[in-house]
């Protein structure tokens, strides 16, 4: 529904269709229709941002008992905080609803 929506209002404001393969689908083949300058403008952008999600969207879990996250987190967030700044990974630590409380997600290039 989202999804629709969102290429119906690309489409009404831009002036050209974008059709992407159905969920489950394993094809990769994106159909773009509309005035020939607007399509290969936004073939470039679409293939900028898959190649920037491409670059971008390694990840990594780790496991460590939660009584430890909090010498991993440091004082005032200070060792995960240079965790961060150091290697521009994002890191996440579980919630208290989560249900694997052990699990850390590390998000990065």
């Amino acid at each position: 529904p989202q999804r629709r929506l969102t290429f119906r209002l690309m489409e009404y404001c831009f002036g050209f269709i974008f059709r992407f393969p159905p969920d489950g689908n394993t094809s990769d083949k994106v159909v773009i229709r509309g005035p020939k300058n607007d399509v290969e403008n936004a073939k470039t952008q679409l293939l900028e941002l898959v190649n920037e999600k491409k670059e971008s969207s390694f990840s990594a879990e780790v496991r460590a008992n939660p009584q430890y996250h909090k010498f991993l987190i440091g004082r005032g967030g200070a060792n995960i905080k240079k965790v961060r700044e150091q290697t521009g990974a994002r890191i996440i630590f579980p919630s208290s609803g989560d249900p694997d409380q052990e699990l850390i997600t590390i998000m990065g290039k």
